[in-house]
């Protein structure tokens, strides 16, 4: 751990931090230090201070309609309206402040109100309904690194650094978004034999870096930091399949529903991206980092933008099923019938060619958008000047948000060719 104390002209900030990142950013003023003539201590006289934008690393995005969220490790969150700009410039219609650093946060519409959940470092879940203060509705005793909610928006699922993963009811009334927890589950566990020591803590823990339900929200799908892949059934809450298609870190997934294909699609810091169909959990295709990416890096967040109008959440999941003759499927989880074979899943992915699209976002700043068929490189350039600490993708725009402190839009634009 470290504390930083700097000086500056007209105030002081405390900096205190630990091995997961900065904590607290406490800015004070009229600070008294020592003692009083009687000898008694004196008092602290603090304040936060109100930040114009981002100041400190971002970390946390979302968007929802015209409504940019973003948050940063000062506990900042700021929500920006795309539409009401000047010079392509958006402007900020609400803020706050939560005393603790931004991890992860996502929206939930509501009706025409939009709400926002958000994680902490220090493993609260905040509520904030964007009018009052956001509150706290649950306290974890360790990092909370992802909060993704159904498509239906009647389910939440946060992720933890200890492989856990809490599940939440959520309804929706006229005024307030209420969350009942459902179950906490343990995913993820610690490696009992590791023999690669670059990783010394996949003997003590197996963080999970992020999560998503299936189209029908009656799975959930994690990636973890032991390199692995799982479904949960929430049923149950059984492992129904789990798959090692990574040889580092599982950093982001995303889970999308396409015509006859549900797709589950991760990316690594091996800076791989593999997509599969989970009706028939047959490896569709595997993306590796284009050449026009220079200097080293790691692939951070990913998202999938769409060239056509959204399909509709369908009424039913599709259903899983576990080839035991795949290599990379452990196929010792129980399943059900496949009703896609692999030639069928593959004849249906080839028609998807200049339809879907992988937008990812790297440790070093570069936002790389792929053909998912054919891999061919729509955009690739660096976007930040840090780390990208967020991502998120709606229709055909993708959001992001960095350690330098910039919250970026981007709108898919796709010529004739």
């Amino acid at each position: 751990s470290f504390v930083c104390f700097m000086e500056l002209v007209d105030s002081k900030c405390l900096w205190i931090g630990t091995v997961d990142g900065v904590f607290h950013v406490n800015f004070m003023s009229d600070i008294l230090a020592g003692s009083t003539t009687r000898g008694e201590p004196r008092h602290l006289d603090t304040q936060m201070t109100s930040f114009l934008f981002h100041e400190i690393s971002c970390c946390g995005v979302d968007i929802s309609g015209n409504y940019v969220f973003s948050g940063d490790l000062g506990g900042n969150i700021l929500v920006w309206n795309t539409s009401h700009s000047t010079d392509h410039d958006p402007v900020i219609i609400h803020r706050a402040n939560i005393g603790d650093s931004v991890r992860c946060l996502q929206a939930v519409r509501s009706g025409e109100r939009v709400e926002v959940f958000v994680g902490t470092l220090s493993g609260c879940l905040y509520q904030w309904d964007l009018v009052g203060e956001p509150r706290m509705v649950e306290f974890k005793e360790e990092t909370i690194t992802c909060i993704r909610a159904s498509k239906r928006c009647d389910r939440l699922c946060i992720s933890m650094i200890t492989g856990y993963i809490t599940l939440f009811d959520m309804t929706h009334s006229q005024h307030e978004i209420v969350i009942t927890k459902l179950f906490d589950l343990k995913v993820h566990h610690p490696c009992e034999k590791q023999t690669d020591l670059r990783f010394g803590s996949l003997n003590i823990k197996a963080e999970i870096w992020s999560l998503d339900f299936s189209p029908c929200a009656t799975q959930i799908a994690t990636g973890s930091e032991d390199q692995t892949v799982k479904i949960t059934r929430i049923e149950d809450q059984k492992t129904v399949a789990s798959f090692k298609d990574h040889t580092l870190a599982v950093t982001c997934i995303t889970w999308i529903q396409h015509g006859n294909l549900s797709l589950l699609i991760s990316c690594s810091d091996d800076n791989t991206v593999v997509i599969r169909d989970t009706r028939s959990l047959f490896k569709l295709k595997t993306l590796t980092l284009p050449s026009d990416v220079v200097g080293f890096c790691t692939l951070t967040y990913l998202g999938v933008i769409s060239s056509c109008k959204p399909h509709s959440t369908p009424s039913v999941d599709s259903t899983l099923s576990v080839d035991s003759t795949s290599s990379d499927v452990d196929s010792t989880q129980s399943s059900v019938d496949s009703t896609l074979s692999e030639c069928e899943a593959s004849e249906v992915f080839s028609q998807l060619h200049n339809t879907l699209y992988v937008v990812c976002g790297s440790e070093n700043g570069y936002l790389i958008s792929r053909d998912m068929v054919s891999g061919h490189v729509t955009f690739c350039d660096r976007v930040h000047q840090g780390s990208i600490e967020g991502l998120k993708c709606e229709g055909d725009r993708v959001v992001t948000c960095s350690s330098d402190c910039c919250v970026q839009v981007h709108q898919l634009m796709l010529s004739d060719e």
